[in-house]
């Protein structure tokens, strides 16, 4: 025990034996522990000089040393509490005599120490780990803190030590294992790890003399000698019912009294806390920044503690946005500055190299080649692209780097998905096969393929799962094949036609738009740019593309040319143009067997002849017509979407119910495109019956969807339907607002119906307010386009709702 209880103070320095921990000025200073526990030996026997040989017998233990390894140490000492070979203030030697402690201790109380205060710092959102592994401990005789490197154990197992001294007759016990590389070394830093001096050396003594402890030993870094660690460590649980073993490892024990802990990422709010307070730490007037970018830099190293602190002595110099571009490709921009950190500690790229050392060739390889994947996959997906079996993986390679931390395996999917940590991935993707990662663009393309054909039928809820599943691998699968295979980029393009269209996913389009040869454009590319030119307004490139796709020889391809055509003549009011392309595809749906051309060939008839006022003839197709098979989920909510359509004129409340059920069946399969056009018509149906409740709020939801996707084209839709019920609603001026907004030039045509209740509307307010007051509110939006009106609907409705919340 120290002379203070607790702390062993002298002259500017503050030593705490139970939590093995050094401070000069407050300031922590690392030791290894072989160092650390020469310091301990010298400052218990400083009443006389204690030679060297009794030192490397006491320290070392039974490892063979040379007095060299001695002189290494005292240096390391001196340099930890400021003193030196010259000085000699703290550590004197003689020659032939040995060293000798000469500093005065101090009986004072230690002040707060900094080392408490960084180990706090360091936990935060660790608080319910701590007592969780307390309780634990309660009742197990071992337990492993578990966890990838950096993920905070050894500061854990720390902060439970610290809470757990007062609970044990002989206190904490720590014995650091992270210094040694043979098995044989592991008992004589049990025996001098755990104080226990007066042992016998030898296994047997070492574990006699732990099992008559009342402690708690706390052994750190198992993962290197893992199986001579557990070899012993059962055998000491097999004869002591009072000392207990908090083990920190990349893997578990696998020992029977062994309770695991998993120490994982720390979840968003305390990694953004770890981050600010790690920069404030050594950049005081740093402003913070905002908490989507600090989310987004705390993704990118995986929220694991040492990497976030790694990027927070980075942000002063660098900006949380400049140093999230960086990483991708720098992962040696991730440094501690903490001189007195373990050397594998001192940067990220270090703490990988140890952590892989320790495989064998086969697990080693499988990490490299696991890099090609963006995203969590499942095990047949790994073993496709590796070229083996799932069940060879998982009970092979891919369960060991499962047991060490460096796969992540969740198992609340159906079935288990596996992904790398971006900071592990980072840091052996150099090591990769050259090969895989055209083997990984084929292999999904052939899945994204086949779900797309499920997803046109009954199964589609399945292949919808799978596709959502997919929709990172699919990502850097076409950015592969767009510089390398055009063919290939092509056909993943035409497999996404449906399910980016039905999902108001826009990435696809994007990257078909990157993929577009202008002087031999891929007919599935021009298919994939069509449709979402249309949605976005550019109605003259739509045509010009989708003209492109009827040259394909793949009816989906073609089935999307005349989709997009027909749009945007509904768009424009061109119904003949709309109605023309629709009957066109109407019949080749028929002859190809495809419902979902089906579907959106019946759905455009029917609109161009509701829209050009010709109920009976579109009652008529509605009612006569019948798709190829079975339709899907989502051309079932496109066919009650239609219904409701027909409705509206005649019947609206029977028209709501058919837009509910639409919406209802897109959700169901995370359709947005059709819940969103089902809600908007929905609202103004509901407008109609006075029955208003919540209509703001459920706007506000439709069009944030919109403005997502970038639909401008179904959004300015919506926010003419707002306007109405703005109007209904006496919101004035937010309704010529936007009026004023949508009226510009290249804004989406109105006209017919949505024409004349507009134009009955704006007579509404001009006979409330008078044309000069509505003129000044009308032209005050149309100096801003429909990301404006967009913003500024939601924005004003989200007021609206909680003015309204707040009053009731």
């Amino acid at each position: 025990m120290s002379d203070n209880g607790d702390v062993w103070r002298f002259d500017r320095v503050a030593v705490d034996p139970a939590a093995r921990s050094v401070e000069l000025d407050g300031e922590a200073r690392h030791l290894e522990p072989q160092a650390f526990d020469l310091l301990v030996y010298l400052v218990e026997h400083r009443d006389r000089f204690v030679p060297k040989a009794e030192l490397l017998d006491q320290v070392w233990g039974d490892q063979f040393v040379s007095e060299s390894a001695l002189t290494t140490r005292v240096k390391e000492v001196r340099r930890a509490v400021g003193d030196d070979g010259t000085r000699q203030a703290v550590i004197r030697n003689a020659r032939g005599r040995g060293y000798r402690f000469v500093a005065e201790l101090s009986a004072a109380e230690p002040p707060a120490r900094r080392e408490q205060i960084a180990l706090t710092s360091a936990l935060i959102g660790r608080d319910d780990d701590t007592t969780d592994v307390l309780e634990l401990l309660d009742r197990s005789a071992i337990v492993t803190l578990v966890g990838p490197g950096g993920a905070g154990k050894t500061s854990l197992a720390r902060e439970v030590a610290r809470r757990a001294r007062g609970r044990y007759a002989d206190g904490v016990r720590t014995v650091h294992l992270a210094t040694i590389d043979e098995p044989g070394d592991v008992v004589p830093v049990l025996r001098s790890g755990a104080g226990l001096d007066g042992a016998e050396r030898g296994e047997a003594g070492v574990l006699t003399a732990l099992a008559e402890l009342d402690a708690l030993v706390v052994v750190d870094n198992c993962e290197h000698v893992i199986d001579e660690t557990a070899r012993l460590l059962a055998l000491l649980a097999d004869h002591t019912p009072r000392v207990r073993i908090l083990a920190t490892s990349r893997e578990r024990l696998g020992i029977r009294p062994e309770r695991v802990w998993p120490v994982g990422p720390l979840d968003a709010a305390a990694a953004r806390r770890l981050i600010v307070e790690r920069v404030t730490a050594i950049a005081p007037d740093w402003e913070p920044e905002p908490d989507e970018t600090l989310d987004q830099l705390a993704e990118v190293v995986d929220r694991l503690p040492l990497a976030l602190e790694m990027a927070a002595s980075r942000l002063p110099s660098l900006g949380a946005e400049e140093l999230i571009g960086l990483l991708g490709e720098r992962l040696d921009l991730l440094r501690t500055t903490d001189r007195a950190a373990e050397e594998r500690h001192r940067t990220l790229g270090a703490l990988i190299e140890w952590s892989t050392q320790l495989l064998e060739p086969e697990p080693r390889s499988l990490l490299a080649d696991l890099t090609v994947f963006a995203g969590a996959v499942g095990a047949e997906d790994i073993a496709a692209v590796v070229d083996t079996t799932a069940a060879e993986l998982v009970a092979g390679p891919l369960g060991d780097l499962v047991d060490r931390s460096l796969v992540v395996a969740d198992l609340s999917a159906q079935p288990t998905r596996y992904r790398l940590f971006e900071t592990v991935k980072a840091g052996v993707v150099d090591r990769r096969r050259p090969d895989l990662e055209e083997r990984h663009a084929r292999y999904v393309t052939d899945e994204v393929e086949s779900a797309d054909r499920l997803l046109r039928g009954a199964e589609e809820p399945i292949a919808r799962h799978r596709l959502d599943a997919l929709r990172n691998e699919i990502r850097a699968a076409h950015r592969w094949a767009r510089l390398h295979d055009r063919e290939l980029s092509a056909r993943l393009s035409a497999a996404l036609l449906h399910y980016a269209q039905e999902r108001l996913w826009a990435e696809p389009a994007r990257w078909a738009a990157a993929a577009l040869d202008v002087e031999h454009p891929a007919p599935a590319h021009a298919a994939a740019v069509a449709n979402d030119s249309a949605n976005r307004g550019d109605y003259d490139e739509s045509l010009r593309l989708g003209e492109l796709a009827l040259t394909s020889g793949d009816p989906r391809i073609v089935a999307s040319g005349h989709d997009s055509i027909a749009n945007v003549g509904l768009y424009r009011g061109d119904l003949a143009l709309a109605e023309e392309h629709a009957r066109q595809l109407l019949a080749r749906s028929l002859d190809d067997g495809d419902p979902v051309a089906w579907m959106l060939a019946q759905a455009n008839v029917v609109l161009s002849l509701v829209y050009g006022g010709r109920l009976d003839e579109a009652r008529v197709v509605f009612e006569t017509g019948s798709p190829p098979t079975d339709l899907n989920v989502t051309g079932r909510a496109w066919m009650a979407y239609v219904a409701g359509e027909l409705a509206i004129a005649d019947d609206p409340r029977a028209a709501v119910a058919r837009f509910d059920e639409a919406a209802a069946l897109g959700r169901s399969v995370g359709s947005s495109f059709v819940v969103g056009v089902s809600e908007t018509s929905g609202l103004a149906a509901r407008a109609r019956l006075d029955d208003t409740a919540d209509a703001f709020d459920r706007f506000a939801a439709v069009l944030a969807g919109f403005r997502r996707s970038g639909s401008h084209t179904h959004a300015v839709t919506a926010l003419r339907n707002l306007v109405l019920l703005l109007v209904r609603s006496g919101n004035d001026q937010l309704a010529a607002e936007l009026f004023g907004a949508l009226s510009g030039p290249g804004v989406k045509s109105t006209y017919g119906v949505e024409l004349e209740q507009l134009t009955d509307a704006r007579a509404e307010l001009v006979d409330r307010h008078g044309d000069e007051q509505v003129d000044r509110w009308q032209a005050g939006g149309s100096s801003h386009g429909v990301r404006w009106a967009l913003d500024h609907a939601i924005s004003t409705l989200n007021d609206i709702e909680a003015g309204r919340s707040a009053a009731s």
